[in-house]
């Protein structure tokens, strides 16, 4: 799957490519950027939060998390759904 945000920063689009992981034996989400850079992110206590060491900023990771609530989610949830009503 893929998704845009604003990187907060100078506000310009950066096109992210996310891949369904396992990450310490919970579900993440594997974060790859345009330079093939990439982040873990996990969801702990309703927000995706940063699972390991990075450089990139606070804002970043919040821009990021925000995209993934309102673009990725969205389609797990109906993918999980789609899924059970085949059943």
């Amino acid at each position: 799957m893929k998704f845009s945000i604003k990187d907060p920063k100078d506000d310009t689009p950066l096109l992210l490519r996310v891949v369904p992981i396992t990450h310490e034996g919970e579900q993440a989400l594997k974060i790859v950027f345009p330079e093939t850079d990439s982040i873990t992110m996990i969801k702990k206590n309703g927000l995706w939060i940063n699972a390991g060491q990075t450089d990139i900023g606070q804002e970043l990771v919040k821009a990021i998390s925000k995209g993934i609530q309102s673009h990725i989610e969205p389609n797990i949830r109906q993918q999980q759904i789609s899924y059970k009503t085949q059943d």
